[in-house]
């Protein structure tokens, strides 16, 4: 008897959860719907109105904008022009220059809709598509010259949410979010970026084995897709780099960064991959995982260095760097390059103030510093071996928070008197003051696609 109403309950209790589940299920295809989004016109991607209002910009001198860079007056009579690492702005279908606008914004192209497609970017030459559901046939698309697609390999089929949510870097970015897409709570939250799709799972139970499968198809037989020494994924066309898949890295619940992860890849037919994500064993619940799947396009040059990895090539592609003294790594170091004062013909007398700013994913106390570079160097070839020549300490930086920006104005005014441009194209390099044993920074690359790194130069 007891038998019987022991196995009686747990019948209760199945049917209960089972009930639950449809009711769930059901609940989320009735309220779902599409959000029809209005756009606020006077919306300024590269900075707030409360920005704005800080810096003192009345009015926007169309004389300084080029693919990277804008320039506005100031109340106080000053000017500041802004050159970024990567463009700001493209040339559009019609020929017209236009500014970069990644707010989500819905699809209006009515074979996209058809097609399933329902959110894309707002303004940009790199277009993803998010579709209405997420499963192992329909995924994210993005578009330039080239094409691809991705998604998540699941036996469920997964509808995506229009919300606001805080991203990596604690930004609060709208975003299509695929939930429970494991059943176990885990989410997949996409939005678009200036080089393509940035990719955040929010990962609530131990995954088996801390890998995560997707699935991608190439658009082209003639896209290859190859593993690149410095971890990540390039998608090459007749030899020629047109994408990039990074690989993860991780945030946990108290924002400790993990950057051990590996991604791989396994063609399972013309055109079609199967990658695998690994997260490596550091975390195994309640983190973010962060991924960029990207387009190439060109940027201001930088390129990391490894003691570890002494002939790494190309690891400017990955869009960060380890600065300082690493197990992984050794000693690292970044190599930046400027390439803006012969462009805008500037003066060192007009230089009031230049500053570099870029960011830190990891916080970890350290001083870092910038020297004078003294011999050109390559992003794509650059390495270890070379034994650039260094200079003098042009800018010191004690770390305190996540942006950091260095004062490099001594370093300007010296490139404004160079008349033949050297000392610019040589740029500095970025290491850690002392190189201390287990004391590195996660810092953000020139073309990441999370923060926008810059420089800032008042002008008088």
């Amino acid at each position: 008897m007891k038998n019987k109403k022991l196995l009686c309950v747990l019948l209760i209790i199945v049917f209960v959860i089972i009930i639950c589940f449809c009711i769930l299920f059901i609940y989320d295809k009735i309220v779902w719907k599409e959000v029809n989004i209005n756009l606020d016109p006077e919306y300024n991607e590269l900075f707030t109105e409360e920005e704005m209002e800080i810096k003192g910009h009345e009015n926007l001198l169309p004389e300084y904008i080029s693919n990277v860079s804008v320039a506005y007056g100031n109340n106080d009579g000053t000017k500041t022009l802004y050159v970024f690492s990567s463009p700001i702005v493209f040339q559009d279908t019609s020929g017209a220059i236009s500014f970069i606008d990644i707010r989500i914004n819905n699809v209006e192209n009515e074979e996209k809709r058809a097609d399933g497609y329902l959110y894309t970017v707002a303004n940009n030459d790199v277009i993803p598509f998010f579709p209405k559901e997420l499963n192992s046939d329909s995924g994210i698309l993005i578009e330039k010259d080239i094409s691809y697609q991705f998604g998540i390999e699941s036996d469920n089929s997964v509808l995506g949410w229009y919300e606001n949510r805080q991203n990596f870097i604690n930004e609060s970015k709208n975003m299509v979010v695929y939930k429970n897409f494991d059943n176990q709570g885990s989410d997949i939250s996409v939005y678009p970026s200036n080089l393509g799709v940035n990719c955040e799972m929010n990962i609530s139970q131990p995954l088996s084995e801390n890998i995560i499968n997707f699935w991608l198809k190439l658009s082209d037989e003639n896209i290859h897709v190859e593993k690149e020494p410095g971890g990540y994924l390039v998608l090459t066309l007749y030899g020629n780099i047109v994408g990039v898949i990074q690989k993860p890295i991780l945030k946990d619940k108290t924002g400790n960064i993990y950057y051990d992860c590996k991604v791989d890849f396994v063609e399972e037919d013309d055109g079609i991959y199967s990658l695998k994500f690994d997260f490596g064993e550091s975390v195994t619940e309640d983190f973010v995982a962060y991924i960029s799947f990207e387009m190439r396009k060109e940027k201001q040059p930088d390129n990391a260095l490894y003691s570890n990895l002494p002939d790494l090539e190309n690891a400017y592609l990955c869009n960060y760097s380890v600065i300082g003294n690493n197990f992984d790594y050794g000693l690292g170091r970044l190599l930046i390059r400027y390439e803006f004062t012969r462009f805008f013909r500037l003066k060192a007398s007009q230089i009031e103030k230049a500053e570099y700013y870029t960011y830190s994913l990891t916080n970890n106390t350290d001083q870092l510093e910038m020297l004078s570079m003294m011999e050109e160097w390559c992003s794509r070839t650059g390495n270890w071996n070379e034994n650039y020549k260094t200079g003098l300490q042009t800018s010191l930086f004690e770390l305190k928070d996540h942006e950091l920006n260095f004062d490099i104005t001594d370093e300007v005014k010296k490139w404004c008197e160079d008349p033949y441009g050297q000392l610019e194209y040589n740029g500095v390099m970025l290491k850690s003051l002392n190189e201390e044993d287990d004391i590195f920074n996660v810092i953000l690359s020139n073309d990441n696609a999370l923060y926008r790194n810059r420089t800032e130069i008042i002008l008088k």
